[in-house]
């Protein structure tokens, strides 16, 4: 795709225009959204695959530490946030945020350290279930044994997991708070069903559902009461546990747990060192214990934001917990952003080829796809993700071998291609940009529009206009989009002008003074007329690869250029964003629903590719955003999950 564009129709567009509109509109135009182009790669073929899709960003699991947290997500990828640095006034690097790669079961967080249980699924223990640790090791609580585990829980200065023969086995210290050695690594004999590191004590769950604890007991914390539990937590100097009809009940310290709701059914506990936070049976959180006095809240910090939540995680001073749709919440103490969970879900997608490229709720850019040269890095599976720049982002663009994305403070940036891989800054004071086959164009937040050219001057046939060369002059546009050879920008006064090329080489070959053929991109092809401008007023336009497609005022398209597929015939629809690829069109209405017209063609005046319908390949919606591509496209729906569809050739 090389841009989508949103627009107001009368007094109303639809939920979908107007969440588009807000979600990518540029600083200096609110009223119009740009969306951020990528150019789908050339391939011919009939053969096909499904399309990419991005990874999902929903967690599965949390776990928090002393300035850490860490979330496992439902791909099985784990990621954490907050400190690297245990020892704050110091410049120790210890990676206590940077989970290694891989797919994980489960994970825990200790103080300063966290632990995970390698596998795809619970099913497929029996291939992996190893434990790998990162972050502090000054007692080897990081340095967990050989063989398989079902579950993992890490403490102050210690780890203990349950092994698949329900054996527990623990690593790391047994010293106490006092300095004397406490056992806390030291489990006894038997079998367990599940097992919780705390401070300086262990406590597990007998198959008979008795809780049994070792280690520090200075202020009665590894001394649980004789009832049976479904679920248990242990803090820093108390224990928290679920009996089998929802009661919550507590030993230890009384200050770290406080005031314990009667009557209240839980189905999930964390003590925390100084709190603890349950969720009752309704879903909602309920927390007790430092900063809580007679159920009342003192500290307004540790307050749990409302909603309905399936997992709950609390630490010394800050807890994070995941709701029914997956995303995180966390609260209390933010040092070092250890309480500010990324966000689930995204705001803007762009496609082409076999990449794509999209923008989290949170700012930062997700990447997926093959990639085609060594500045972006071998992948190391067939729909790999690779590394885009880190940052915060409003707009993004890639294809084959180059990306580009504008960050928040309007730096443009672009890795790949003839660009270092780790991203070289080209300027600032821009709003979007969009990359091409042989150009890519960055708009300005003053209007004017810049291009660059993609690639060297061999692969140029002579006389072949360039798009930088003839850029228009002016600070009067309000977007920009590349096609492969060519440009089209939508100026203030609603007018388009489009620049570069107007022939078609695609699939040609040409003679050259010798007689020798001529093909692909350095071939003369027919002359199409993509570079042409039209007459009129527009409040959208897209470039694609030999085609483009704008929407009038009235929200009718009107297509241009390359045909051979039916792209460039839209059918009589009103629509408030459009989307040109290589071979097919998308456009989305006013309620959200998507359109789309053209298909796969494997080249100039021959059929389209059999069952590649993408007017019947659409899921119902309602989507916010849409992006066409090669042969497949993306969009994101309201609810901020992206959806795929079509086929891509390869």
């Amino acid at each position: 795709m090389r841009f989508t564009q949103f627009y107001r129709v009368g007094m109303a567009v639809g939920l979908a225009a107007l969440l588009a509109a807000g979600l990518l509109a540029c600083a200096n135009f609110p009223a119009e959204g740009v969306a951020t182009p990528l150019l789908p790669q050339h391939i011919e073929g009939p053969a096909a695959t499904l399309p990419p899709t991005p990874p999902e960003f929903r967690f599965s699991a949390i776990s928090v530490g002393a300035n850490h947290s860490c979330g496992l997500l439902t791909t099985g990828e784990i990621t954490c946030w907050g400190s690297d640095n245990p020892f704050l006034e110091q410049n120790d690097y210890t990676g206590i945020a940077q989970a290694p790669a891989g797919q994980f079961i489960a994970l825990d967080a200790g103080s300063s350290h966290t632990c995970g249980i390698r596998g795809r699924s619970r099913d497929d223990l029996a291939a992996d279930g190893t434990v790998e640790c990162w972050g502090l090791n000054e007692a080897g609580q990081a340095e967990p044994p050989d063989g398989s585990f079902i579950e993992v829980s890490a403490g102050w200065l210690h780890t203990c997991g349950v092994r698949s023969d329900r054996q527990v086995k623990c690593w790391g210290s047994n010293i106490g708070d006092s300095g004397d050695d406490v056992g806390q690594s030291r489990p006894p004999a038997g079998s367990f069903t599940a097992v919780r590191a705390g401070g300086y004590h262990t406590c597990g769950i007998r198959p008979d559902r008795k809780v049994e604890c070792w280690g520090d007991d200075s202020s009665g914390q590894a001394t649980p009461p004789p009832w049976q539990f479904k679920d248990i937590s242990a803090g820093d100097q108390h224990t928290c546990g679920i009996r089998l009809n929802g009661a919550l009940e507590c030993w230890g310290n009384s200050r770290a747990y406080g005031y314990i709701p009667p009557d209240i059914a839980f189905t999930q506990v964390s003590a925390g060192w100084h709190h603890t936070c349950g969720i009752k049976a309704g879903g909602d959180l309920e927390c007790t214990g430092h900063g809580y006095r007679g159920g009342t809240r003192v500290n307004p910090s540790l307050a749990p934001p409302a909603g309905n939540y399936i997992a709950i995680s609390a630490a010394s001073n800050h807890a994070c917990g995941i709701l029914t749709d997956g995303a995180a919440k966390c609260w209390g103490d933010d040092f070092h952003g250890k309480a500010t969970a990324p966000q689930p879900g995204y705001k803007a997608v762009s496609v082409g080829g076999e990449q794509g490229c999209a923008i989290r709720q949170s700012g930062s850019l997700e990447c997926w796809g093959e990639n085609y040269t060594q500045y972006l890095g071998p992948p190391p599976e067939e729909w790999a993700p690779y590394g885009p720049p880190e940052g915060e982002f409003q707009s993004a663009a890639v294809q084959r071998d180059l990306g580009c994305a504008v960050r928040n403070d309007r730096t443009l940036l672009c890795w790949g291609g003839w660009h270092p891989r780790d991203g070289a800054v080209i300027g600032t004071g821009f709003a979007a940009v969009s990359v091409g086959e042989e150009a890519y164009c960055a708009l300005r937040e003053s209007g004017g529009v810049e291009c660059w050219d993609n690639r060297s001057s061999d692969q140029t046939a002579p006389g072949r206009i360039r798009i930088s060369e003839v850029t228009p002059s002016g600070s009067d546009f309000v977007s920009i989009s590349v096609g492969v050879r060519h440009a089209c920008g939508r100026r203030q006064d609603n007018t388009v002008a489009c620049w570069g090329d107007n022939y078609d080489y695609y699939g040609y070959c040409d003679a050259d003074q010798y007689g020798m053929p001529i093909c692909g991109m350095e071939a003369q092809g027919d002359y199409i007329g993509q570079a042409e401008s039209p007459a009129g007023e527009f409040i959208a336009v897209s470039a694609g690869d030999f085609h483009n497609c704008g929407l009038r005022p009235d929200g009718r398209a009107e297509c241009w250029g390359r045909n051979f597929s039916g792209q460039a015939t839209p059918p009589p629809t009103a629509f408030v964003a459009i989307s040109a690829g290589h071979s097919h069109t998308c456009g989305l209405q006013a309620d959200g629903e998507v359109q789309c017209w053209g298909g796969v063609s494997i080249g100039p005046a021959k059929d389209v590719e059999s069952g590649a319908d993408f007017a019947r390949a659409v899921p119902p919606g309602p989507f916010a955003t849409i992006s066409a591509g090669e042969g497949y496209t993306c969009g994101v729906r309201t609810d901020s999950v992206i959806k795929c569809w079509g086929r891509i050739a390869r």
